[in-house]
C-alpha cells in the first residue's frame, strides 16, 4: 500500500513540474508502435494453475511467481493544445518456459508452461515540448487487463495430455513516464516506463513494464508552433 501511494505522489508531482513548464507547440495527433518488456506479477496465476493441474490429476507445474515477458506495444494519442493529451494504450507480452524434467535414453519429458499478458489502457498524458528533440511526458492510464496461462508434458516434444489452462481479465491501473526523441516533425522514437496494477484472480499484482516505439505525427494544435 506504501508503495502504491509513493508512486502516485511521485506521478503527481511530475505531471505538476510538466504542465507548469510546458509550452503550446503539439502535432494533433500521434501514432506508435514497438517492442516492450514487462515483468509481471504471477504467483495468484500460479496458484491457479496448480489448483487446475490437481483437479486434471498431474503434478502442479511450478513455473514461478514473477516471468519476464516480451512482446509490443501501440498507442495512438489526441493532443488538445501543447501540452495536455489523451492516450490509448495497448500492449501484448508473452512467455515460454520449458523445464526438463527427466531424460532417459532417447525420451525426453519436459514441462512447457506458455503465459500471455494483454492490457488495454488509456488516460491523459502530459507533455513537456521546451526541446523540439528531447520531449519529456508523464501518463495515467485506466483500464482493463486479459492474463492466460497454460501447461502441457512434452515427450521427445510430442504433446502427451491434454492442455491445462487458466485465464481470467479484470481492472488495470497506473501510469508512468518516458520521453519523446525526435528525428524530424514527423518521426521520432518514445522511450516509456509505466506501472500497470492488474487485479487477476482476485489478488492485485504490480507490473513494470518498458517499451520503445517508433513514433509518427501529423497536424498541429491550435495557436501551435510545431
Amino acid at each position: 500500500m506504501q508503495k502504491s501511494t509513493g508512486f502516485y505522489l511521485v506521478l503527481t508531482l511530475m505531471l505538476a513540474s510538466l504542465t507548469a513548464f510546458a509550452q503550446t507547440t503539439a502535432p494533433t495527433g500521434e501514432i506508435y508502435g514497438g517492442y516492450q518488456y514487462t515483468r509481471l506479477d504471477t504467483g495468484a496465476a500460479q496458484d491457479a494453475l496448480n489448483l487446475a493441474a490437481l483437479e486434471a490429476g498431474v503434478p502442479p507445474p511450478d513455473f514461478g511467481r514473477h516471468q519476464n515477458l516480451n512482446g509490443w506495444s501501440f498507442g495512438v494519442q489526441e493532443n488538445y493544445n501543447g501540452w495536455f493529451g489523451g492516450v490509448v494504450d495497448v500492449s501484448g507480452g508473452y512467455h515460454t518456459n520449458k523445464n526438463i524434467s527427466v531424460t532417459t535414453g532417447n525420451v525426453t519429458t519436459t514441462l512447457r508452461v506458455r503465459v500471455h499478458s494483454y492490457t488495454f489502457t488509456g488516460g491523459p498524458q502530459f507533455t513537456m515540448r521546451r526541446s523540439s528533440t528531447f520531449q519529456p511526458f508523464a501518463r495515467v492510464l485506466i483500464g482493463g487487463g486479459f492474463f492466460n496461462a497454460s501447461a502441457n508434458v512434452l515427450v521427445n516434444n510430442v504433446q502427451t495430455i491434454q492442455e491445462i489452462k487458466t485465464d481470467d481479465n479484470n481492472f488495470a491501473l497506473g501510469g508512468g513516464a518516458g520521453t519523446d526523441i525526435n528525428f524530424s516533425r514527423r518521426l521520432g522514437m518514445r522511450v516509456a516506463v509505466d506501472y500497470i496494477r492488474t487485479a487477476f484472480y482476485n489478488d492485485n499484482q504490480n507490473n513494470l513494464r518498458g517499451a520503445v516505439s517508433l513514433v509518427y505525427r501529423w497536424g498541429r494544435t491550435p495557436n501551435s508552433r510545431w
